[in-house]
């Protein structure tokens, strides 16, 4: 399993900067991921304005934030 965050601008539609974000975790990790692709996106918005809260920052109203998430397979040895 690989996870990622992704920030988009509130309202919009988060599934094509999901996969740019995961594709691009992928690649750095090294990880091969499952196809088709299943991307499990839950909102984290939330979460992540208290934690903003707490710290004593202020929280960004303007974007969505996500947690991404996609199956993996283990990569070959080389």
């Amino acid at each position: 399993m690989l996870s990622t965050y992704v920030r988009v601008p509130h309202g919009t539609d988060p599934k094509e900067a999901a996969t740019n974000e995961i594709l691009g975790a992928a690649q750095k990790e090294h990880v091969f991921l499952t196809r088709p692709l299943d991307l499990k996106l839950t909102c984290t918005t939330g979460g992540t304005a208290q934690l903003a809260a707490v710290m004593g920052l202020e929280p960004d109203q303007g974007h969505d934030v996500y947690r991404v998430d996609s199956d993996t397979v283990p990569c070959p040895h080389t």
